[in-house]
């Protein structure tokens, strides 16, 4: 046989097999692709798409009501605080004078014996003005002055001082200055530094006479007066509680001083014909 012959018997041979093959592939490929796009198969794939979609929302739902309940928890607790200072700021309001000391565990009032008081030493030197510090401003007014009158329930009356100054420093014109005013005079006066206090007392009248303490450290300063020995003054600042505030609770008992002060008559003065 010619040797071109057989190369095209060869030629042809290969070229047959290569069309086998490729149509073969093309077949099989096309199985494949009917395959994939079993209807059911797809319709599995939806579902499962649609699951996993669900579950993300889910999670990001849960994911927000997470942070509410975080949010709310973080507000109850902020109004428990306030609640808390509320209450102490009623408390400092609402006490009268004795009712504080007793409270307290303070001694009987020096005014009911001022008679038989040892001799008034000397007071030391005023705390100093507190400097205004940054920390003031991150905290509210209300619960700058509750710490205020938790140093003063502790007796720490020095701190007292200094704190319920600040507080006038940084709230000069807040609803709780005259109370912050009239602490600072009891404070002073509980250390039996009368002098400061009766200064302390006086501010409150001059610039708070509206104000709910005014009658309170009128009383205070008529009973500064007679931890000093000073009946005369004490006098005159305790009539001033039964003038200008008629309708205090605190009328029945700045009478009662004023009586305790009025000077006993003689015997004879209750006969004044001798007795014949």
């Amino acid at each position: 046989m010619h040797m071109s012959t057989v190369v095209k018997i060869m030629t042809k041979t290969c070229f047959v097999v290569a069309l086998a093959f490729t149509l073969a592939g093309c077949s099989w490929f096309d199985w494949l692709k009917q395959d994939n796009t079993d209807p059911r198969l797809e319709d599995a794939h939806k579902k499962l798409d649609a699951i996993a979609t669900n579950t993300d929302i889910a999670e990001q739902q849960l994911h927000s009501v997470n942070k509410r309940l975080s949010a709310i928890e973080q507000r109850l607790l902020n109004m428990e605080g306030q609640m808390g200072n509320m209450s102490i700021m009623m408390e400092s309001i609402s006490l009268a004078p004795s009712e504080i000391q007793q409270q307290a565990g303070y001694s009987q009032d020096v005014e009911d014996d001022y008679l038989t008081a040892p001799e008034v030493q000397k007071p030391p030197a005023p705390a100093p003005e507190p400097p205004k510090t940054a920390s003031s401003s991150l905290i509210s007014p209300e619960e700058q002055y509750a710490g205020a009158y938790l140093h003063y329930q502790n007796r720490e009356q020095d701190k007292a001082i200094r704190a319920f100054k600040a507080f006038l420093a940084d709230n000069p014109d807040h609803d709780l200055a005259d109370n912050a005013q009239y602490w600072i005079g009891e404070a002073y006066y509980d250390q039996k530094m009368y002098p400061e206090a009766i200064e302390a007392f006086k501010q409150v009248v001059k610039k708070y006479p509206d104000q709910n303490k005014a009658p309170a450290a009128l009383l205070k300063i008529g009973y500064s007066y007679l931890a000093v020995d000073n009946p005369e003054q004490a006098s005159k600042f305790l009539r001033q509680v039964v003038t200008d505030y008629p309708f205090s609770d605190l009328v029945n008992k700045a009478q009662n001083k004023l009586s305790d002060l009025q000077p006993a008559k003689p015997v004879s003065d209750a006969f004044p014909n001798g007795g014949s």
